[in-house]
């Protein structure tokens, strides 16, 4: 019973680092509706991204996606060492959930697409 405990504490503890201020480095999930058209929105709903720049009021996220999304939806295609990516700018307000921890975001991203 004590491990069960000591399990829970441990994963409650994982997401305390969610949602602080956003910085370089960090892993963020964004919602850009309000910006783009709800089709090319749902990448953003579906992939954790990199904050890689700040610069004023505006984050610059990274993300790495398979190429034929870029293909599917017109986004700027870049390749380093064979790793397709893409760059987006967002506003603090778009930025939904950011953690140092990309597997705690991953776990959103699931919790919501089996709407647990």
């Amino acid at each position: 019973m004590e491990n069960i405990y000591s399990n829970m504490v441990t994963n409650f503890k994982k997401f305390e680092s969610i949602n602080i201020q956003p910085k370089v480095g960090d892993y963020v999930i964004a919602d850009r509706a309000s910006y783009i058209d709800n089709i090319r929105n749902d990448v953003f709903h579906i992939s954790v991204g990199k904050l890689i720049n700040i610069y004023e009021s505006i984050y610059e996220v990274e993300y790495i996606l398979p190429r034929y999304i870029f293909m599917m939806y017109g986004f700027e295609n870049k390749t380093r060492n064979g790793i397709h990516y893409s760059t987006f700018n967002f506003r603090l307000n778009d930025i939904k959930y950011n953690s140092k921890d990309k597997e705690e975001l991953e776990a959103i991203l699931a919790s919501k697409k089996y709407n647990l």
